[in-house]
């Protein structure tokens, strides 16, 4: 008995020793930084470098951890084995932990607490550029039920962090809810709102609004919204660098002024856009509605040599299919009012660099037909009128009125019966022969 108590006071004066070594001198508390830095690290998988500790008012304990040789966490609060109540404020130009790669200025206070190694962390504060506030529960593998509002946020730092082309650029406000998020799973919804929106790839200086649901499934990022910048609604959805558009009473001029076009209709569009963001291709099927000609040196040129005027009508049956790529835009213009006039313009191409344009036209206004085509440029096109065409039409039409259908129609098929005979052998020409047929033309005709 009198050697365990000689033994016991030993052991127990070892260990004030020690306790007084490691409390109270600067290699003590060194060795017990070192000690737990190592302890964290290996726990964490991360690097984690515990700079300062204070635990005089244990439980109560202060440190601050270096994290992965990026930000700094300061942490003040209460101890006890497994579990922690503690405050932290999170400061650093990025930030790298297990999943989480950020590389953004960042600066976050919060709350964390729970057994180790579950935690509810709690934070609000700044980062990409705007405010953030958040909770979830941190588990080993991955964030359980979280939750993220950010205000005011750069959206092309946003999608880099998520590893999704910066599409749009501009601030936003997103609200995200997550039931898990980790390196390899995320499942969860975001709703998006951004009141000045732009996309430099399509259109660098045009502004919109919009409010969008992202939905994260695994790896696959889907967008869903709709905006009213165009007028009418429009309807959108972007998934696997692909972006799909619905138009239900869009306006064409403020579409067209966004792809940086000048817009020579004003219409309301009902029909789809499909763009290929990768390999930077548009498609666009169209029916246009209250269709009306913009005043343009086209239309001022079409009055000027033809004496109509194409911008007092009003065109319902109208189509506009489209494609574009490689900077040219490819189109057919169909403008028709249902009944006596109309406008095609086909087979026509738009260089976006140079403003050039070709294309052909058929018109049918105020009981005439014109024909042709258009080039130059949209700032100064030219039209050249093929009068063969024109002359043909005038001349069936002079015709048909001055004898009647019936005659029109007995002079084509003499006239056919005549081509069909020459045609067979210039070298064998009957002479009385074909005097015979022209004279029997002749007398028909009068």
């Amino acid at each position: 008995m009198h050697i365990f108590w000689k033994y016991l006071l030993w052991l127990l004066s070892f260990l004030t020793i020690v306790i007084f070594y490691l409390l109270n001198t600067s290699l003590g508390q060194y060795t017990m930084t070192q000690s737990l830095s190592y302890f964290l690290s290996n726990k964490t998988k991360n690097s984690l470098k515990v700079s300062s500790l204070n635990i005089d008012n244990y439980p109560k304990v202060s440190m601050n951890i270096e994290i992965n040789r990026g930000a700094i966490a300061s942490f003040h609060g209460e101890v006890h084995g497994r579990k922690i109540d503690m405050d932290y404020h999170l400061t650093g130009n990025s930030f790298k932990y297990n999943s989480i790669d950020l590389k953004e200025k960042i600066d976050i206070k919060g709350h964390i607490s729970g057994l180790y190694p579950k935690f509810l962390v709690e934070g609000e504060g700044e980062t990409f550029e705007g405010d953030v506030a958040f909770s979830f529960i941190k588990t080993p593998k991955e964030f359980k039920s979280l939750k993220i509002a950010l205000r005011d946020v750069n959206s092309e730092n946003i999608l880099i962090y998520l590893k999704k082309k910066p599409l749009v650029h501009g601030k936003a406000d997103i609200d995200a809810h997550f039931r898990s998020f980790s390196k390899y799973k995320r499942d969860g919804e975001a709703l998006i709102y951004m009141e000045k929106a732009t996309i430099p790839s399509v259109s660098r200086d045009k502004i919109f609004s919009f409010k969008s649901k992202m939905k994260f499934k695994n790896k696959e990022l889907i967008v869903t919204g709709e905006s009213d910048t165009f007028e009418g609604l429009l309807k959108y959805k972007y998934s696997k660098n692909k972006l799909e558009l619905n138009l239900y009473g869009t306006s064409l001029v403020k579409l067209l002024r966004f792809f940086s076009y000048p817009a020579l209709l004003s219409a309301k569009v009902y029909g789809s856009i499909d763009y290929d963001i990768k390999n930077k291709i548009v498609i666009l099927h169209s029916k246009l509605k209250q269709t009306k000609f913009r005043k343009t040196k086209i239309t001022d040129m079409i009055f000027n040599r033809t004496g109509i005027d194409i911008l007092k009508d009003t065109y319902d049956d109208s189509s506009f299919i489209a494609g574009y790529q490689n900077s040219i835009l490819y189109s057919t213009l169909r403008i028709d009012n249902g009944r006596d006039k109309h406008l095609y313009l086909t087979d026509t191409k738009l260089y976006s660099k140079t403003n050039a344009i070709k294309s052909k036209f058929e018109m049918t206004i105020g009981g005439q037909e014109l024909y042709g085509g258009i080039y130059g440029t949209l700032k100064n096109p030219k039209v050249s009128i093929d009068m063969q065409k024109i002359l043909k039409y005038q001349l069936e039409k002079q015709i048909g009125s001055f004898l009647g259908i019936g005659k029109k129609e007995l002079i084509k098929r003499k006239l056919n019966s005549v081509k069909e005979d020459l045609s067979k052998s210039l070298e064998e020409v009957d002479v009385e022969r074909v005097k015979e047929k022209a004279k029997s033309f002749l007398n028909d005709f009068f």
